[in-house]
C-alpha cells in the first residue's frame, strides 16, 4: 500500500509539472500576441513607417 502512495505522489506530482510547463507555454503565446495586438494598434492604416539602420565598421 505504501507503494502505491508513493507512486501516486509522483503521478501527481509529475502531472502539476507538466501542467505547468504546458500552462507556462500558452501563457507566453497569448502575452506574446497581446502584445503584437497593441503595437498593432498604434499603427494607424496607411501611415508610412520609417527605418534607419545603423551599419557598425565599413
Amino acid at each position: 500500500m505504501k507503494k502505491i502512495a508513493k507512486e501516486l505522489k509522483w503521478l501527481g506530482l509529475s502531472t502539476l509539472i507538466v501542467f505547468g510547463i504546458i500552462g507556462l507555454v500558452i501563457g507566453t503565446a497569448n502575452f506574446c500576441q497581446w502584445r503584437v495586438d497593441v503595437n498593432m494598434a498604434r499603427v494607424d492604416a496607411g501611415e508610412v513607417q520609417t527605418v534607419e539602420f545603423t551599419r557598425w565598421g565599413k
